[in-house]
């Protein structure tokens, strides 16, 4: 199982993450889109993010909650994630469906956002030409990344019906490596795997010159982010 350093996510969060980001109000748009689209009211919601805690026609009633503080013994006509259950998932998705389904009503409605594999692909790949010349290896700095098969395949053990996937590919292109960081920091997009490597002030010397370089000759540093939203029923 893939380990993550949890506490490491949440204080930098406390301190840097902005539900408001770009990505956040994308993903809400999406998940938000799904339920217009369902052909029923949902008399009680679970939200399992802040970013999606606001009136909706189809929402009756709704709760927030945390994945990991679901309270046991509540059932919903509907559960929505908007990246919320993204760590989870990392760490035992069939495992956390299976939560998901027990507090589902009987053809109870499932939404959520994650982003996949296909996300900042370019990035990733300057982060690791970097690393193997620094510290002749690469780190996982980035992520992490959900592949859609996978997900599809997790949903399907746990008998979930009708699963349906979209993807968004959104790219943001970057003048700066200031800027390129802040966000990350208020995406939520950290390193937060369990790993431990020693500063070198190499590392940091050879990604400014490097990102200068790029920003120089393309203007720009793309950063791609592909979200997928999936539907499912109980």
């Amino acid at each position: 199982m893939t380990q993550f350093n949890l506490k490491k996510k949440k204080a930098r969060e406390s301190f840097f993450y902005k539900s408001n980001n770009i990505i956040s109000q994308i993903g809400t748009e999406l998940v938000f889109d799904k339920v217009e689209f369902i052909n029923k009211k949902l008399n009680m919601v679970l939200v399992l993010d802040d970013t999606l805690k606001k009136d909706h026609p189809k929402f009756l009633n709704y709760e927030y909650f945390e994945f990991d503080n679901i309270k046991k013994t509540n059932l919903y006509d509907g559960i929505l994630s908007n990246f919320g259950i993204h760590i989870p998932l990392a760490q035992d998705a069939e495992r956390k469906f299976s939560i998901i389904k027990e507090h589902l009503n009987d053809n109870g409605f499932f939404c959520f956002n994650l982003i996949t594999i296909n996300s900042m692909t370019t990035i990733r790949r300057i982060f690791t030409e970097i690393d193997e010349v620094v510290f002749n290896g690469a780190y996982n700095r980035f992520g992490p990344f959900h592949e859609v098969p996978n997900i599809i395949e997790s949903l399907n053990k746990n008998n979930f019906k009708d699963v349906v996937v979209s993807t968004e590919l959104i790219e943001l292109n970057y003048e700066s490596l200031v800027k390129l960081r802040c966000d990350f920091k208020e995406f939520g997009i950290i390193n937060i795997y369990d790993q431990s490597q020693k500063f070198k002030r190499d590392f940091l010397n050879k990604t400014e010159l490097l990102f200068a370089k790029i920003v120089e000759k393309h203007k720009y540093i793309p950063v791609e982010i592909e979200i997928a939203t999936f539907t499912s029923w109980k």
